[in-house]
């Protein structure tokens, strides 16, 4: 179940920085506020779920492995605990941000 759900949010992340912001960031700046808007809206109901669930089951599948398995599940785990981080710290106080600043602050924060 953990790697199943660590490839569904690294999936999602990926996809959203590589494909879906790079697309957005065409688009004339209220059409692209609107469309981030939404964009983040949607993930707000659906990534905290996702990243809780698979940082707890990295972890409860550390505890039913052993060896370097289970040093692997921890590490797993513990990127995904950075990730949230990340996400709480950074992401979420832009996507607070007033519009007229926010896409400039946005896109000063990514690595594309």
């Amino acid at each position: 179940m953990a790697v199943i759900l660590a490839g569904v949010l690294t999936g999602s992340e990926l996809t959203s920085w590589a494909v879906v912001h790079p697309t957005l960031w065409k688009l004339d700046h209220s059409a692209q506020v609107r469309a981030e808007k939404l964009m983040y809206r949607r993930f707000g109901t659906i990534d905290p779920f996702l990243m809780t669930a698979t940082i707890v089951a990295c972890f409860i599948a550390a505890g039913a492995l052993d060896g370097r398995s289970t040093t692997l599940a921890i590490l797993g785990g513990a990127c995904y605990v950075v990730m949230l981080a990340i996400t709480s710290i950074g992401n979420m106080p832009i996507n607070l941000t007033p519009a007229p600043r926010w896409i400039a602050t946005s896109r000063s924060c990514s690595l594309v």
